[in-house]
């Protein structure tokens, strides 16, 4: 996990990241290192920066080896929109043979298709086979289990029906991911459904193909994502472009990613986005933590309802049939009760009396407070997760850039793993490079 913050107005934007490394196994933390590098310039010529959070892989490569072989790559090019970098960028990862060969990107997807989606497909029919098992006091027959398998794949498929495309995948790719599945099918199935040891039902593995072949090209909630923010200013840029992606691996030349339009620069000129680890960033931007908000929510909508339950109850115990009705009719006619619309008179109140005056005053902040404001917010982060019982899943050193039209891509702290005294000729081989 991490702590990432972008701070933008007219003039310039503010990065900070954390170094906070966490290794997982199972879903459960195993070690925590702080020295991961997690900001860096996406041109060593131009007013670009990249940051990455989440999956530190892309198809089984380092982001970093990514974003410094195509920064090596492509050091004398520039393009007019922070969109058109983020395009090349994509095409890079997506396309590059040399970095993940073709036999690497296969091997990376077979894993995904087998080790998460197979699996917890696997695992959820298994479940609902056990819970029906036990509550029939008996095994359940072969025909019971292809029964609830094609039950559980046709309510799978329905609901992936309804999701979006990935980003520059539409329906056409549903033929060419079918097809990836179908030749693939016996890999990515291998060691799961134990019931059809010898050969899948036509019915059931014509469902499964179905599922797999959109859970490729569409938005679900298999995969591990990783998180790409690309910042600063195109050739033709004057303001400061900022654009989230959520990304999901690459598969027939493109990459599987979202663009993030809560966490972008699309209809604002001055704002603060967290990344990753956002409560304690929210905290001072709300004036509460957004947990709080939806637990106040739930709990007054309950003792609504239990309020309204009992004036039902006192009515039809007091009354005659007739006028009860007469009664129950005119309540259920009337407006919603005001305590149901809560949550958004509480998200009014919060956003006019505590993010507002902070973002308006972003406006006039000059470029040295930004990025100590950046900074101060993943300090915050670090230190609540320091101080509390919780997993120290943020901290480290804190790299903090600030980006301009002006004077493009500066560092304004930059941890380094190497002394600076000692290695002389590192600095000289940079200055090389820029000459």
């Amino acid at each position: 996990m991490t702590a990432e913050i972008a701070i933008f107005n007219k003039t310039s934007i503010a990065l900070a990241a954390d170094s906070a490394a966490t290794i997982t196994s199972n879903g459960q933390h195993r070690k925590i290192y702080n020295g991961s590098e997690k900001l860096f310039t996406l041109s060593k010529h131009h007013p670009v920066g990249v940051m990455i959070y989440g999956n530190s892989d892309f198809c089984g490569a380092p982001w970093e080896l990514l974003i410094k072989s195509f920064r090596s790559k492509f050091s004398d090019v520039s393009h007019p929109k922070i969109e058109d970098w983020s395009k090349a960028f994509f095409e890079f990862v997506s396309s590059g043979d040399q970095i993940i060969p073709a036999q690497m990107r296969e091997q990376y997807f077979f894993n995904f298709l087998r080790n998460e989606i197979v699996k917890s497909i696997s695992d959820d029919i298994d479940k609902i086979a056990q819970n029906r098992s036990v509550d029939a006091g008996d095994v359940i027959s072969y025909d019971e289990f292809n029964g609830i398998a094609i039950s559980y794949l046709d309510e799978l498929i329905e609901s992936l029906n309804h999701c979006y495309f990935f980003d520059d995948y539409d329906a056409n790719d549903i033929p060419t991911s079918y097809v990836f599945a179908r030749d693939n099918f016996d890999i990515i199935t291998h060691d799961y459904f134990s019931q059809y040891e010898e050969s899948f039902p036509d019915d059931v593995k014509e469902k499964l193909l179905n599922a797999l072949s959109l859970i490729i090209v569409k938005q679900s909630p298999f995969g591990v994502t990783s998180g790409i923010v690309i910042a600063g200013f195109g050739e033709d840029e004057y303001y400061p472009v900022i654009l989230s992606y959520d990304v999901y691996g690459s598969i027939f030349g493109k990459t599987r990613k979202i663009l993030n339009r809560s966490k972008s620069s699309l209809s604002s000129d001055v704002n603060i986005f967290p990344y990753a680890q956002e409560q304690e960033i929210n905290l001072i931007l709300n004036g509460c933590y957004d947990e709080l908000i939806d637990n106040i929510n739930i709990s007054v909508l309950e003792a609504v309802k239990k309020s309204e339950s009992q004036i039902d109850s006192i009515l039809s115990e007091n009354l005659s049939k007739e006028k009860y009705q007469e009664i129950s009719s005119i309540i259920k006619s009337q407006e919603p009760s005001p305590l149901l619309s809560l949550k958004s008179k509480i998200s009014a109140h919060t956003n006019s009396n505590y993010t507002q005056k902070i973002i308006s005053m972003l406006r006039f902040l000059p470029k040295q407070e930004l990025a100590q404001m950046a900074e101060t917010l993943v300090n915050l982060t670090a230190f609540k997760r320091k101080v509390s019982d919780e997993h120290e899943t943020v901290g480290g050193p804190i790299d903090v850039a600030l980006i301009s039209k002006s004077d493009g891509f500066i560092w304004i702290k930059r941890k380094l793993y190497f002394s600076p005294d000692l290695n002389h000729h590192f600095f000289s081989n940079q200055l090389i490079k820029k000459e």
